[in-house]
């Protein structure tokens, strides 16, 4: 059921009264909603308290970065606005389909365009959220550095204070960063969309990939390829299309494996034991953890 204040926050938003509100299914840690509002068609999100407020504005500055890029579309934005116990996003609604073989060729293309190096240090100005997780992002000039420390580090030390793992199945920093530094290479930042996996993208009825619902930060373009392949969502020519742009490098398929690891930690911590065994499976692989 829709939040009572909702249809209020919409018109004031909007400047006109909405028709048709309509829920969506598809989110774990947010309400969602199709609504007409005089000729046209919005989608709206909606979160509770002061950390759902921040995170759909968290929400809103990673898609407008992701747009200034010029290389992906993103939805059009009106804005976050209060609600009596919360708040609401308001997008652009766009209408999607499944996407060909071409189409998703371009999409990988238009990725890789989107993961072009950038000068400067990997992290974010601010921390933003993973999920509904919080995603520090202190910048570093160091990509093993930043990766242990900012995205291993504290979804290993969640995992242990939410009972899901024990003391001793958290890698020791110094393995993180050694295995990483042997395998790593040099590494320029990239803006990435950092959550994408095969939910967070539209092929729109006009044939172009819509980027949603992001967690950037300044990373490994290999992140974002690592999590689109973990659970799947993107054929083979996605891949074709990148790789023409940004030909892969040695030793990705390794380092997959460890980007996964953060990935499955996360869900770990939001949705439960279910993905324990193969968070454990990866420490061991990796660094030698339980062994």
């Amino acid at each position: 059921m829709a939040p009572e204040s909702l249809p209020a926050a919409l018109e004031a938003a909007l400047g006109k009264r909405p028709g048709s509100l309509t829920r969506l299914s598809g989110g774990d840690i947010a309400n969602a909603y199709r609504v007409e509002a005089g000729s046209r068609l919005y989608f709206v999100k909606t979160m509770e308290g002061d950390a759902g407020r921040r995170q759909l504005e968290t929400e809103v500055e990673g898609l407008r970065a992701i747009s200034r890029t010029d290389t992906l579309r993103t939805p059009g934005i009106e804005g976050v606005f209060p609600l009596e116990t919360g708040a609401c996003l308001i997008l652009e609604f766009i209408a999607s389909r499944m996407g060909s073989p071409s189409e998703y060729r371009a999409f990988g293309q238009a990725l890789a365009r989107m993961h072009g190096e950038l000068p400067g240090s990997f992290g974010w100005p601010e921390d933003n959220f993973i999920g509904s997780l919080p995603q520090p992002n202190d910048p570093s000039g160091d990509w093993p550095e930043f990766y242990a420390s900012q995205r291993l580090g504290p979804q290993y030390r969640l995992a242990v204070e939410n009972g899901m793992l024990g003391p001793d199945e958290i890698p020791e920093r110094q393995a993180v960063l050694g295995w990483l530094q042997a395998r790593a290479g040099e590494v320029r930042p990239s803006l990435l969309h950092g959550d994408l996996w095969g939910g967070n993208h539209l092929i729109a009825d006009d044939g172009m990939a819509v980027l949603i619902d992001p967690a950037v930060y300044r990373g490994h373009a290999e992140v974002d390829l690592a999590m689109s392949r973990l659970f799947g969502g993107y054929p083979p020519e996605f891949y074709e299309g990148y790789y023409e742009v940004r030909p892969p490098r040695a030793g990705e398929s390794q380092r997959q494996k460890a980007y996964q690891l953060y990935y499955l930690l996360v869900h770990l911590n939001l949705f439960g034991r279910s993905y324990a065994s193969g968070v454990r499976r990866l420490g061991r692989e990796l660094f030698g953890v339980g062994r």
